[in-house]
């Protein structure tokens, strides 16, 4: 809504209001939260030994450093506030201790 309070606050005439600067951050935020999403998905809704074994050591891990894991931050913290290494396929693999 920042975003949005700024364009319009910019201008008098609304019809030249630009939104893209909004439409870009929510696209990237929207894009970071089904990252964690996923990544939560994973850890807490896959069944079977290999997962179980995952899930123990993840958590393991995470619960000696949580920032070792930092894409589960965002839903704390909000997903704006990482930086963009967070979100890439490798942190995935970094975090689920797949590499």
């Amino acid at each position: 809504m920042r975003l949005v309070s700024q364009a319009l606050l910019a201008t008098d005439d609304w019809s030249k209001v630009d939104f893209r600067p909004y439409a870009e951050e929510r696209l990237e935020r929207m894009r970071r939260l089904r990252f964690t999403a996923s990544l939560v998905t994973t850890l807490d809704s896959e069944f079977g030994p290999e997962a179980e074994a995952r899930r123990r050591r993840v958590y393991a891990r995470w619960s000696q450093n949580p920032a070792s894991i930092p894409a589960t931050l965002a839903v704390m913290i909000g997903p704006e506030l990482l930086p963009p290494e967070a979100f890439t396929p490798e942190a995935r693999e970094a975090a689920l201790a797949l590499s």
